[in-house]
C-alpha cells in the first residue's frame, strides 16, 4: 500500500550509489546467483544470434534496421525459438527477458511477445525498457510501446526513449520518472486502435 516506487533493496542500492559506497553485499546469495544467471543467459543468447548470421532471427533483425553494433549495444539474442531482449534496470542488472517470435505464426495463436513473469526482480508495471540509458539531466522522456521503438530511436540519436512493453502506462512508472526529475512526458504510442485507446 506504500506510495513509494522503490523496494527496500532498491532504496539501499540507490543510497549506496549516492554516497559512493562500493562493494556492499546486499541480499542473499540466491539473489546474486539469479542476477548473474540472467546476465549469463543474455550473453549466451546474444552469442547464439551473432553466430547464426544466416538464420531467420538475424535476418529479421537486420531487415528491421538493426546492425551488429546495435545488437551488441542492447545485447539482443536468440534462444533457439524467440528473439531475446534483456530487461535491464538502472543499475545495469538483467531482471528478466522479453522474448519475441521471429515472425507472426500462420494461425495467429502464438503471442508475439512473452515477458518474464512477475517476481521479486521484475514487475512489468514498474519497468521501462531503456531506463538504463536515461539521461536525467534532459528533464523529458518519450514513452513508447515496444523495444524496437527504443532501439531504433537510439540508433538515430534520439535520447530518453522508453517503452512500457505494451500500451499500459502505470502510476508506478510515472512516479519513478518524477523521482528522476523527468517533468515532461511525450507519448508516442502506435497509431492503431490499441495505441489510441491507451492514449
Amino acid at each position: 500500500g506504500s506510495s513509494h516506487v522503490y523496494s527496500f533493496k532498491e532504496a539501499v542500492e540507490i543510497a549506496c550509489k549516492y554516497c559512493k559506497i562500493e562493494n556492499v553485499e546486499f541480499g542473499s546469495h540466491k539473489d546474486n546467483e539469479t542476477l548473474a544467471a540472467n546476465k549469463s543467459a543474455a550473453l549466451a543468447c546474444h552469442n547464439n544470434l551473432i553466430n547464426q548470421k544466416s538464420g531467420e532471427a538475424y535476418k529479421f533483425l537486420f531487415y528491421r534496421g538493426l546492425d551488429e553494433v546495435v545488437l551488441e549495444k542492447w545485447c539482443i539474442g536468440f534462444n533457439g525459438e524467440r528473439i531475446t531482449f534483456p530487461l535491464v534496470n538502472s543499475f545495469d542488472q538483467v531482471l528478466g527477458f522479453s522474448n519475441r517470435i521471429v515472425s507472426c505464426s500462420e494461425d495467429g495463436k502464438a503471442a508475439k511477445y512473452i515477458n518474464s513473469k512477475t517476481d521479486e526482480y521484475f514487475e512489468k508495471r514498474k519497468f521501462l525498457y531503456g531506463i538504463n540509458r536515461l539521461d536525467k539531466s534532459l528533464g523529458y522522456a518519450y514513452i513508447t510501446e515496444g523495444q524496437f521503438d527504443v532501439i531504433l530511436a537510439s540508433k538515430y540519436g534520439l535520447k530518453n526513449v522508453l517503452a512500457v512493453l505494451g500500451t499500459a502506462f502505470s502510476d508506478e512508472q510515472a512516479k519513478y520518472l518524477k523521482q528522476c526529475d523527468i517533468s515532461t512526458l511525450i507519448f508516442a504510442f502506435d497509431g492503431d486502435e490499441a495505441g489510441e485507446k491507451a492514449l
